[in-house]
């Protein structure tokens, strides 16, 4: 991980972090005021996501375009239901329900992206099981030659034990056949 993915780790991190003290501080402080926290909370929550997406977009991703077109629609559903609590826009069924929609709507898109993952982890595994394949058939290849050459070896030695055992008895037999001559 490098130092910038590391700082938005951390910020991730104190981020949870303060949605879960916001949570239970808002049990204890006016409704008004609680609700105003979760918004910011949520906004901030949203901003940073954008700009993650964003520059995992632009460093071409393949699954964060799925991840940024989901959170921008999300965002703008987002904005009908803050626009609507706050009575800016009338209430229709789209307007009462643009959470519903946003979050339905981004689970779907976020579902071809994670498809699209799979795929990309596929098509990965298939090149390595290849790879692994052909590197497979090499060794073959390599044992097969190895199995041979120590037949050869195995051979020559054979072959060598045997004329080494026939210098051997001729040298024998010489060495008889002079003591038979020096004492007869």
């Amino acid at each position: 991980i490098n130092l910038e993915d590391e700082k938005i780790l951390k910020l991730s991190d104190r981020l949870i972090k303060g949605g879960l003290v916001i949570g239970l501080v808002s049990f204890f402080i006016p409704f008004k005021v609680g609700f105003l926290f979760s918004y910011f909370y949520f906004f901030l929550n949203i901003t940073l996501s954008f700009l993650v997406s964003l520059r995992e977009l632009k460093k071409g991703s393949v699954t964060a375009k799925y991840f940024f077109i989901s959170l921008n629609v999300f965002i703008l559903m987002a904005i009908a239901q803050f626009l609507l609590t706050f009575k800016i826009l009338a209430p229709y069924i789209l307007t009462e329900n643009s959470l519903l929609l946003g979050t339905s709507f981004k689970l779907i898109v976020l579902s071809f992206g994670f498809a699209e993952y799979i795929k990309l982890q596929r098509d990965d595994i298939s090149i390595r099981a290849e790879e692994l394949n052909d590197a497979n058939h090499k060794l073959k290849l390599l044992y097969r030659k190895i199995e041979k050459t120590n037949t050869g070896l195995e051979n020559k030695v054979k072959a060598r034990t045997n004329e080494l055992f026939s210098s051997l008895n001729e040298t024998k037999d010489i060495l008889n056949n002079m003591r038979q001559a020096v004492f007869s």
